[in-house]
This record gives C-alpha cells, sequence and structure tokens, in this order.
C-alpha cells in the first residue's frame, strides 16, 4: 500500500509539474506576442517536452513544431527556429516597404480628367446653387448682372477652351450633375452633355482688325450670332454692336455663332472705325462698284426698319446688293456675310 500511494502521489506530482510549464509556455506565448515581435533566428536549445519526459507524461505536452513556432526569446528554455515571418507581423520584411510597380504608377500618370472629376460630389439637388446661377444666366438681366454667360453642348465648350478661355463652372452630365437636372436647366430641345458658365470679359474685345461689321439695333439673336459666324469665316474682322442688338452671349446668338464668339472681337457701334459703308436694299452704288479701302466698315441696319437717316448720314457710301427680278430683299445675316465676302475677295 505505501508503494502504491507513493506511486500514485508521483504521478499527480508530475502531471502538475507537466501542466504548469505548458500553461506558463502558452502564458509566455501570449505575453511576447504581444509586446516585442522577434525575427530573429535562434538555435533550439532543447526539445520543449523535456520538462515531461522524465515523468513519463507525453500527452500533456504540445507537440514540439507548435510550441516552437509560438515562443520567443522571452521564454527561459526555450529558443525560436527560423523565422518565416511576413509584412504583417515584421515591418522590415520587403512587402511592408515594397514600391508601387511602373504599370501601377503609369496608370496613376494616365489618370485623366474626368476620372478625377468623377472623385468630386455629384449634383442630386436642383435646388444646386450652381444650376440656379444657369437658370438665371438665360435671362439677359442677369447676364448683364453678373458679367456672366452660359454656354451649352461640348462644341461650345471645346471652342473656348481652343482659344484659352476657361470656364468659372463646368457641369458634366453623369460626372458632376445627374443628367436629369443638367436636361431641366438647358435652353436645348436636346440635353447636352456639358454646360459652361464664362466671363463676358474674358472674350475678345476691339476693333483692330481691318475689316468690320457695325450693326444697328439687330434684336434677332440667330442673326447676331451668323454674323459673328461669317466674321470668322471671311475675316479677321470686328462685330461692333449697337444699343438694341441682340446679345450675343444668348443661348440662341451662342448656337448660331458656333463657337465664333469666343474668337471674334466685339465692340461698341460708335468704336467701328471708318470709313462706313451703309448695306441698303435699294438706291445705292453696286456693291462691285464701290472703292473699298483697306480699312472698312460695313453698316447694317435690321430687316424691317433698316438704317435710320442719322445713321445714313454719318457713312461714307451706300452700296446695294443686286439681286434677281422678283426678290425682295436679303436677311441681314445673309448681306453682311456677301459683303464681308467682296472685301476678303479684293484683299
Amino acid at each position: 500500500m505505501p508503494s502504491t500511494r507513493a506511486r500514485s502521489g508521483g504521478r499527480s506530482s508530475s502531471r502538475r509539474r507537466a501542466t504548469g510549464g505548458s500553461r506558463s509556455r502558452a502564458t509566455g506565448t501570449r505575453r511576447s506576442r504581444s509586446t516585442t515581435p522577434s525575427s530573429t533566428p535562434t538555435a533550439t536549445a532543447r526539445p520543449a517536452s523535456g520538462r515531461s519526459a522524465g515523468s513519463g507524461s507525453s500527452g500533456s505536452t504540445p507537440p514540439l513544431g507548435r510550441t516552437a513556432s509560438l515562443t520567443t526569446n522571452s521564454s527561459p528554455g526555450v529558443a525560436r527556429p527560423t523565422s518565416r515571418s511576413t509584412g504583417r507581423c515584421s515591418p522590415t520584411s520587403r512587402s511592408a516597404t515594397r514600391r508601387p510597380s511602373a504599370r501601377s504608377q503609369l496608370r496613376r500618370r494616365r489618370r485623366s480628367t474626368a476620372d478625377r472629376r468623377r472623385c468630386a460630389p455629384v449634383i442630386t439637388s436642383r435646388h444646386n446653387e450652381k444650376l440656379s446661377l444657369v437658370r438665371k444666366l438665360a435671362d439677359r438681366r442677369w447676364r448683364d448682372k453678373l458679367g456672366l454667360f452660359a454656354a451649352e453642348g461640348e462644341d461650345l465648350v471645346e471652342a473656348a477652351r481652343a482659344a484659352g478661355i476657361e470656364p468659372v463652372e463646368l457641369l458634366v452630365a453623369g460626372e458632376t450633375v445627374e443628367p436629369a437636372l443638367l436636361a431641366e436647366v438647358s435652353t436645348l430641345a436636346h440635353a447636352p452633355r456639358v454646360i459652361g458658365v464664362y466671363r463676358r470679359a474674358d472674350l475678345p474685345a476691339g476693333a483692330a482688325a481691318a475689316t468690320g461689321l457695325a450693326l444697328w439695333r439687330v434684336g434677332d439673336p440667330g442673326n447676331v450670332g451668323a454674323l459673328l459666324r461669317a466674321a470668322d469665316a471671311l475675316g479677321p474682322a470686328f462685330v461692333a454692336l449697337s444699343s438694341g442688338c441682340a446679345d450675343p452671349t444668348a443661348p440662341k446668338a451662342l448656337r448660331a455663332s458656333a463657337g465664333a464668339i469666343f474668337r471674334v472681337a466685339t465692340c461698341a457701334f460708335d468704336e467701328a472705325p471708318g470709313p462706313r459703308v451703309a448695306l441698303v436694299a435699294r438706291g445705292g452704288t453696286t456693291l462691285a462698284e464701290v472703292a473699298l479701302e483697306e480699312r472698312v466698315t460695313f453698316v447694317l441696319g435690321s430687316e424691317r426698319e433698316g438704317l435710320p437717316d442719322d445713321v445714313l448720314k454719318g457713312c461714307d457710301v451706300r452700296a446695294t446688293i443686286p439681286l434677281a427680278p422678283g426678290a425682295e430683299s436679303l436677311n441681314v445675316a445673309m448681306a453682311g456675310t456677301v459683303a464681308l465676302y467682296e472685301a476678303s475677295r479684293r484683299s
């Protein structure tokens, strides 16, 4: 009996030693993982199961490989094998300091302006101040007050960019604003993809060109825009506008100009230099017979009223474009285009 009791006591004490050892190793492992992760390889000093081997209890100790991989230098008597740690646990690993590849850098450099614009917040409210501004600029009173105008469509925006004129605001459907909201503020029958807001002060101005058109109370914005387009195509030429003329930055005039508003200089009617040639429907010298100086300004009036007497008195000569029998007259935009062509042909 005493020998049996002694053997059982020996087994229980060895189990307690084995259990305590494994707990201390596990505790040491947790502490080492939360404190100092070391990737320095060390040699194994002795097997992890050495304490329990003498007691004959091998099942109470974890396998050698698992204990060794979790044990750090803070645990006495047990050393780590060669480390295979990655960038997640070692701040000095290659993956933590790896530079972007050449392909990824190229993709970043190729990021277009449109891609960057998509990162901006998209307008989703019709009460947005930018949309409210575009609505206001459909009215000439607001254009005069703010000195701004809105150009609708990619062609006009591209013409402004080519002329070096930057927009104050640029609204792009699907990128900076919802397409339905952009369609609501547009004056076009078909919704544009882009609307740009520009300053009037950025447009070309003056009467430096040798040839020009002086418009007296031409109220149709389509005619004003068409004459700007003719001055651009048959110029260089300027366009002078009197009070009562249509706004060249009105939506209809902008469309008729086809982007010429960003290239053709404009000025006040009184700033147009002489000599002045008044274009009249009847009674003037045939345009082909009029002697045109190196500098010349063609003066045109509205289709219904023509040129008043006081304006005619300020002109040096009156010219008429001959028409076929029975024809009443030419549209003012057509008459101005013919006059510009005659001047360019002679020059």
